[in-house]
């Protein structure tokens, strides 16, 4: 009996022919997310088999509609939001280390007693100024690599490469 629900994420029907007692996975066709459901499962709503049939699937599509819309959701739009976070990390980074050299101007200014008793602090302030650049840093990494992985998604998806052979 075919049956078709709503994916939790992007809220587009999803079209099963069939579901078992058992947690299954199902895959958006539209947004790729995993949506795990069952016979027992919520907002299952069953429908006819012409509805079923009329359905287009990717699997009926050609492979270059198929690619088409896999272009439409690419890495780099569904994460637009981390350049922004990018530029606001390096600002950061900025901003930290002024307060960090502030800080320790106001350190060496101190009378000589006033610096005995805040070297524990002074330290804590170094370690925790290292930790955060670096925490920084590799995050903007992080963001690089995802763009760049973008960039690079026809090395790593082997059925456009197949598709372009053919």
């Amino acid at each position: 009996m075919p049956f078709k629900f709503k994916c939790r994420s992007c809220k587009e029907f999803i079209y099963t022919d069939n579901l078992s007692e058992k947690n299954t996975l199902c895959n958006c066709e539209n947004c790729e997310a995993g949506n795990w459901t069952n016979s027992d499962s919520e907002g299952l709503i069953e429908i006819d088999k012409d509805e079923f049939l009329n359905h287009p699937s990717p699997h009926a599509l050609p492979k270059s509609a198929i690619s088409q819309q896999r272009k439409q959701n690419t890495l780099s739009q569904k994460y637009a939001v981390l350049e922004p976070f990018k530029i606001l990390a390096f600002l950061l980074m900025i901003v930290a280390t002024g307060f960090f050299i502030y800080s320790l101007v106001q350190y060496y200014d101190a009378p000589k007693v006033a610096r005995k008793i805040l070297e524990n602090a002074i330290i804590i302030s170094i370690v925790s100024y290292f930790i955060t650049m670096f925490s920084l840093f590799c995050l903007t990494k992080i963001i690089d690599f995802l763009f760049d992985l973008d960039k690079q998604y026809k090395i790593l998806a082997p059925d456009k490469i197949s598709s372009e052979e053919e």
